[in-house]
């Protein structure tokens, strides 16, 4: 049987941003050997940023909505 990785909820889990601020090229060059960075290059990273968290929600929904159908077919079997 192939091994079931367990992905952890993130929907309530607010440790890294608390108050759900956008991140801006002002807050990025606050991290440490980010302040040197051009506005062209902290936009870059914003957009990367953006793209990577976006593909992540879509891999993450994807993954719950198998694990939901997953748990509805083991449910149905027995």
């Amino acid at each position: 049987m192939k091994k079931k990785t367990k992905i952890i909820s993130l929907k309530n889990h607010r440790a890294t941003n608390p108050s759900n601020e956008t991140l801006t090229i002002e807050k990025l060059k606050t991290f440490k050997a980010l302040e040197n960075l051009s506005e062209e290059e902290a936009q870059q990273m914003l957009l990367e940023i953006k793209v990577l968290s976006a593909v992540m929600i879509d891999l993450l929904n994807n993954q719950q909505k198998e694990n939901s159908e997953n748990d509805l077919t083991l449910n149905e079997a027995a």
